[in-house]
């Protein structure tokens, strides 16, 4: 509704997770979320691109002014990688997690560490939902890295991945597990 995309975009963006990243990536998911619901409606000057350009065409320029901080633009493609699969488009969400995965593999610091678990995580389960069976072998590198890490909390996420997985291909007590 109207009323409800008015609320949306007159609610100010949350801080972050991440200090200094979450209000630019409140912004970009406002500018995703406008583009599926009323067409591109740019929401911040620095981001404001043709009228008709596409998401991706809004996130190039947001990357141009981000400069070389791979740890926002991993986020970035990670969440461009859930709104795609939340569309249904699996393959580029499949794409967008690959690159994400990468993004943050380049930072090479613990910065990005959880970004690299969750787009482990991500690729694994969309991999699934396609019928890769590469999809385990990115779950249980997630698994090891969280594991080597310390990382408990992501964990969970991987074991269930897992646990769809072996599900999946008949294996109840390796899904139980």
């Amino acid at each position: 509704s109207d009323k409800g995309q008015q609320r949306d975009r007159a609610q100010p963006c949350p801080p972050g997770r991440f200090p200094g990243r979450g209000g630019d990536l409140c912004r970009l998911r406002r500018i995703l979320k406008q583009d599926r619901l009323a067409g591109p409606q740019p929401v911040d000057p620095r981001i404001a691109v043709e009228p008709d350009a596409s998401a991706r065409d809004k996130i190039a320029v947001f990357r141009a002014d981000r400069g070389q901080d791979f740890a926002s633009l991993s986020q970035i493609q990670f969440e461009l990688g859930n709104v795609l699969a939340q569309q249904g488009d699996l393959p580029q969400a499949v794409n967008q997690y690959r690159q994400a995965l990468a993004t943050a593999e380049q930072a090479g610091s613990d910065e990005t560490l959880e970004q690299r678990i969750l787009a482990l995580n991500n690729l694994a389960y969309h991999l699934h939902l396609l019928g890769d069976p590469t999809a385990t072998d990115y779950a249980r590198l997630g698994l090891e890295l969280a594991q080597e890490k310390g990382v408990l909390g992501l964990q969970a996420y991987l074991n269930s991945t897992l646990g769809e997985i072996s599900l999946a291909g008949g294996d109840l007590a390796a899904a139980e597990a």
